[in-house]
């Protein structure tokens, strides 16, 4: 059986965005072009939302990646972005690789798709070259962007970002050059350097300076000396 996918779309999931063309595909005819499930009229609102910041909250085994994945084929289907201005970014390697692998069997199948069905799409969306949309991790993402870009503010190309081992080794050297006081209770050397490398992980997650950060600290320290002692606690 042969389907007009151009005429026999469901109504169109939402008014154009300003300069946007008009949808021509819902979540659900695009999941039947491609010959896979229908999403869930959560995920098929999520897939079909506008081009807007947007806080989506799911549990484990929701579908988050595959949802992703639906999203941007439609964003590039509907002839919203082009497969090479995609970003996505995640916390670790298997996540991302996982993302990146969805992402572009769907292109793959939409380009298939489009191929066998005659579907006119926008201009480039074919493109062997345009469908290689990015797709990695937070610090792997950063480092390209400080490889590309970090001469204008006076870092060298081959910077790289520090590997777990490596970031231990620097926090061990950091401790045992310690000569300060040592307080009763002093904690063994490997929790000190796990604490070491956790702050500076915060630090520089919440763009902190660890001088502020001890000078906070002492402050607190005496407020909390200050506090009067009550009986019982």
């Amino acid at each position: 059986m042969t389907i007009d996918f151009d005429n026999a779309l469901d109504a169109p999931a939402g008014p154009a965005e300003g300069g946007l063309p008009a949808p021509r595909f819902t979540p659900e005819a695009l999941a039947e072009l491609l010959g896979q499930h229908r999403p869930t009229a959560q995920q098929s609102e999520i897939i079909s939302s506008p081009l807007a910041p947007r806080l989506v909250v799911a549990g484990a085994g929701s579908g988050k990646t595959a949802t992703m994945a639906e999203r941007v084929v439609w964003l590039v289907a509907n002839g919203w972005v082009r497969p090479d201005e995609i970003l996505g970014v995640t916390f670790t390697r298997k996540a991302a690789g996982e993302l990146s692998a969805r992402i572009r069997a769907q292109l793959a199948k939409l380009t298939r798709a489009a191929r066998k069905h005659g579907l006119d799409l926008a201009e480039g969306v074919l493109d062997p070259e345009a469908m290689d949309p990015t797709v990695s991790t937070y610090h792997s993402f950063a480092n390209a962007i400080v490889q590309d870009h970090g001469l204008r503010i006076g870092v060298e190309r081959d910077a790289v970002l520090l590997g777990a081992a490596q970031s231990w080794q620097l926090a061990a050297t950091v401790v045992e050059a310690y000569d300060g006081e040592i307080w009763q209770g002093f904690p063994a050397k490997s929790t000190l350097v796990g604490a070491v490398m956790m702050l500076a992980s915060e630090c520089a997650e919440h763009l902190q300076d660890p001088v502020d950060v001890g000078t906070w600290l002492a402050t607190e320290e005496s407020r909390l000396a200050a506090l009067p002692l009550v009986a019982g606690n």
